[in-house]
């Protein structure tokens, strides 16, 4: 399995106007971080065994890290899949 648990900054809308006819600015930025897992789908016996959305996901031989859910498995269209996770919990 590969993981990735990298910071990324995002831009967020302010919703400043000076008139009705201005957009959006996207001045500021939040940090933030996008978690990643690539597993080999071999690791699982069947579809129903595969991760799906909702999925906890716990790094037990990483301590440090936070729990996570799945919100998203893609395949890569041969032998992998990749699972985007959110952190459950309060953030640090």
């Amino acid at each position: 399995m590969i993981f990735e648990y990298l910071g990324k900054d995002y831009g967020i809308e302010l919703g400043v106007r000076k008139t009705y006819r201005e957009a959006n600015d996207l001045r500021a930025l939040s940090s933030g971080r996008d978690a990643i897992a690539s597993i080999d789908r071999k690791h699982f016996a069947s579809l129903d065994d595969e991760p799906r959305a909702g999925d906890k996901i716990e790094f037990l031989d990483m301590p440090a890290l936070p729990a996570f859910q799945v919100v998203d498995v893609r395949r890569d269209g041969q032998s992998r899949m990749q699972l985007h996770l959110v952190h459950i919990g309060a953030q640090a």
